[in-house]
């Protein structure tokens, strides 16, 4: 998930134990990532609506 929104504009502006913050200096959005091997499928739209992507858009990029 990270390296897709890396790739979408999306920078890391801090990692600690629980999170991974990230911004997007275009768009008016902090992202809050669990840090973790796993995100379940309700957090991982929640991340997309608030990331302001379709799913469509945020599964596109390779």
């Amino acid at each position: 998930m990270i390296r897709q929104l890396e790739k979408l504009g999306w920078q890391v502006v801090q990692n600690d134990r629980n999170y991974i913050i990230m911004s997007n200096y275009s768009k008016p959005a902090t992202l809050f990532i669990p840090n973790s091997n796993e995100i379940n499928k309700e957090i991982l739209k929640t991340l997309i609506d608030e990331s302001g992507l379709t799913v469509k858009e945020f599964f596109s990029v390779s």
